[in-house]
């Protein structure tokens, strides 16, 4: 078995250990099944389930083309797009926070089959992978990096290493949920300001 087999064996399996957790946190009881599936009706099987697994946890889409469904402002994120046809290299799940992108960020970093991406003029972190769990754990190793002077190639390595431990069925903190505090508008705004300001001065 090649290593992104692997690997998105790994990310399946840790979305099956933490699947209740996740639902538990962030679930809208309101939304059906049948409005779900009526979303995603002609849609590949693989970005479907996506689809309607995101329904699941956070309710109708705010947005839906024929090509996407996009949430706002739900649970830790200021947005989630599920693409019926991934794009940025064959990613079906792309989930944005607000962060206080620091001034000699990379604009990305590469975890495996997932990539984080910086924006420093929006203040935002996007996670784009196919599961949540994934993205969870993509965003955190990104934060231990901008913000704990964690290696990269080490963050790299753990990234390969949580997901490998989740095939044995054992799930991480890393995976589960965010570990850190996400900002909301009103401080990202502040920060923003305090970032044009600073520069705008020098």
């Amino acid at each position: 078995m090649n290593m992104k087999a692997t690997l998105t064996m790994a990310a399946l399996a840790v979305c099956i250990v933490s699947a209740s957790v996740r639902a538990d946190d962030y679930t809208d009881n309101t939304t059906s099944s049948s409005k779900s599936e009526k979303l995603t009706t002609d849609w590949p099987d693989f970005t479907k389930r996506v689809g309607d697994l995101m329904v699941g946890r956070y309710g109708q889409p705010d947005e839906h083309t024929i090509g996407h469904l996009v949430w706002r402002d739900r649970g830790p994120y200021k947005r989630i797009i599920v693409h019926r046809f991934p794009d940025k290299h064959f990613y079906a799940l792309e989930q944005t926070i607000n962060y206080p992108v620091p001034h000699d960020a990379l604009g990305f970093y590469d975890f495996a089959e997932c990539k984080v991406e910086t924006d420093k003029v929006r203040a935002e972190l996007t996670s784009y992978c196919d599961t949540e769990e994934s993205n969870v754990l993509a965003l955190n190793l990104a934060d231990d990096i901008l913000n704990r002077g964690r290696a990269i190639a080490d963050a790299r390595e753990a990234y390969v290493r949580t997901n490998m431990v989740a095939l044995r069925g054992r799930s991480s903190n890393y995976s589960e949920r965010l570990l850190f505090t996400v900002p909301d508008n009103r401080q990202i705004e502040n920060f923003k300001r305090q970032v044009y300001e600073s520069e705008k001065n020098n």
